[in-house]
């Protein structure tokens, strides 16, 4: 019985690990995606000139 909580225990955890994790790389992914379209087409043409 003691085991079925230990597991279960395990289980919330992981599942709060992988919501943490997967919020961190949509954070991550938008601030490249912003970066990609925002920052660099303005620099593309100071290489132009």
């Amino acid at each position: 019985e003691s085991s079925r909580l230990f597991w279960k225990h395990i289980m919330a955890m992981g599942s709060d690990l992988i919501n943490y994790l997967t919020k961190r790389l949509y954070i991550w992914e938008s601030i490249y995606v912003f970066t990609m379209n925002v920052c660099l087409p303005r620099r593309i043409p100071l290489f132009v000139s």
